[in-house]
């Protein structure tokens, strides 16, 4: 019998071991700009951890660039907006091909879309654009802001034509510009992506003072629609100078993506050891605190890895 249970233990000893010998030597983490060099760094940390047989490293990057090495084998795993990854795994928007490989671990932390108008004007609501010569940020084409801009506009039946019947002015100027031309007055309505709260809304709050757009629940329903891996959210009363009522808004999620190759196994540890570092990361930058297990599969518009679906499955996440 003692024979028996001790062939049983080597057995499946064994079994751990070749599933842990498929474990990828190196793992290169894509991460970006902002937030996501930090968040990557803290990745690849957890891997050197609890991995003792694998070497990470987290590498520059950018949602399209970190799409783009995983489909051709550059890195591993890496760090996504899930609207941008929607359009490289379907290959529309600006992706000419499909980038297929990529497959979704783990929703982290929103990007809070505020729509905002600057307090000089009298504009209360979206409808109130048309109503006077508005200069109107519209964000460069090809960049997530023209794209979260425009689809809240479109919500609305506003078009850049609609701006100009009225005397006003569609500016695609660059999003780094927006805060300044906001202060100085060139721009009237405009919107910032980040956490909430947001020290560039925060700044604007103060000076030269700003009002959110609420957006009705119809609006939302429409650019969630139209922009799959973006969802319904909400900008707590009082997280601003002068906002007393909650906002509705919609938010993108920066979310951890893998390549299709890694095994099952290797994904499915790397998902509990994400979760079994997650007290670690909650003050790595502003609105770190959002990542919970709990949401690990948030406005996720692509593929999980069967790794990660299944630790998800065993925690009843959905």
């Amino acid at each position: 019998m003692r024979r028996a249970l001790l062939l049983a233990v080597v057995v499946a000893l064994s079994v751990v071991a070749a599933a842990h010998a498929a474990d990828p030597p190196f793992v290169t983490v894509g991460g970006g700009v902002g937030t996501f060099p930090i968040m990557a760094a803290k990745i690849a940390d957890v891997i050197n951890k609890e991995f003792p047989g694998v070497k990470a490293s987290s590498i520059p990057g950018g949602s399209d660039l970190n799409l783009k090495n995983i489909q051709s084998g550059a890195s591993t795993v890496g760090l996504s907006i899930s609207m941008t990854t929607y359009q490289a795994y379907n290959g529309v928007a600006h992706f000419p091909q499909k980038l297929d490989k990529v497959r979704h671990v783990m929703s982290l932390y929103r990007g809070y879309v505020h729509y905002v108008a600057s307090a000089r004007s009298d504009i209360r609501s979206f409808e109130d654009i048309t109503k006077r010569p508005y200069r109107v940020y519209v964000g460069k084409v090809g960049t997530l802001h023209h794209v979260l801009m425009n689809g809240m506009l479109k919500a609305y039946g506003i078009t850049a034509d609609d701006i100009r019947k009225a005397g006003g002015i569609p500016n695609p100027v660059a999003y780094s510009d927006v805060v300044r031309m906001l202060q100085d007055g060139q721009i009237d309505v405009a919107m910032l992506t980040g956490p909430v709260p947001y020290g560039l809304a925060m700044e604007l709050a103060q000076s030269p003072g700003i009002r959110f757009l609420q957006a009705s629940d119809e609006a939302v329903t429409k650019v969630a629609k139209a922009l799959p891996g973006i969802g319904r959210a909400v900008i707590p009363k009082g997280s601003y100078k002068g906002q007393d009522t909650d906002i509705q808004t919609v938010a993108y999620m920066s979310h951890m993506v893998a390549s299709s190759d890694l095994t099952e196994d290797f994904v499915y540890r790397l998902t509990a050891a994400m979760v079994k570092h997650m007290p670690d990361m909650k003050n790595l930058f502003a609105g770190a605190h959002e990542i919970r297990a709990e949401t690990g599969l948030l406005d996720n518009p692509v593929p999980v890895h069967p790794g990660a679906k299944r630790y998800y499955d065993e925690k009843g996440i959905k």
